[in-house]
């Protein structure tokens, strides 16, 4: 990918104006960990998986286009954004379920998370489930709703944390949910 990027100028461009975006969605970030999350998710999905260079350009349009908001909204202040992860029993999960927001402008969130469902591990008999997409905060609510995989919740976030519940369909495999407590991970960033 790095030598498709360095051989189309524009691409180069795109790169170099991303990294200043990076930066300044870090410096204005109440997370700096959720920021270098997301940012890791979109270079392995969303950079690397882009199929040819007219994608690829495309990626690195939405990403600037997502850092600048969540710049801008940061500044004008953001409780919300954040590494959340599931607890049960006042434990973390050990299953595990990780969901990271990132809010953006105009009453948008990004929506990043994985969770796992493990069986038996010695088996093979692990399934796992990942969510990426956009959706609108309402108040303390977003309701999450991915067509495409037939997966949606509700999130409602209160004192340090969310808690994910009204989940509809199967968000992966069979057991996998990404349902409960989760807590407001320490921004170690």
């Amino acid at each position: 990918m790095k030598k498709t990027i360095c051989a189309d100028p524009a691409l180069s461009r795109l790169d170099e104006e991303l990294a200043a975006a990076y930066r300044l969605a870090l410096d204005k970030s109440a997370s700096r960990g959720a920021v270098k999350e997301w940012q890791r998710y979109w270079l392995a999905w969303g950079r690397d998986g882009a199929g040819d260079a007219a994608s690829l350009r495309q990626a690195y349009r939405a990403q600037l286009l997502e850092l600048g908001q969540h710049a801008r909204a940061s500044s004008a202040g953001d409780a919300y954004t954040g590494v959340y992860r599931r607890y049960r029993n006042g434990r973390p999960d050990e299953d595990g379920a990780e969901i990271v927001v990132i809010v953006l402008s105009g009453q948008r969130v990004r929506i990043l998370g994985n969770a796992n469902w493990v069986g038996n591990a010695a088996t093979g008999n692990v399934n796992t489930a990942m969510v990426d997409g956009t959706a609108v905060l309402a108040g303390k609510l977003v309701h999450y709703v991915d067509p495409a995989a037939e997966c949606g919740f509700t999130l409602r976030f209160g004192a340090g944390g969310l808690e994910v519940g009204d989940e509809h369909a199967e968000c992966g495999g069979m057991n996998v949910t990404f349902k409960g407590t989760n807590r407001k991970a320490t921004d170690a960033g």
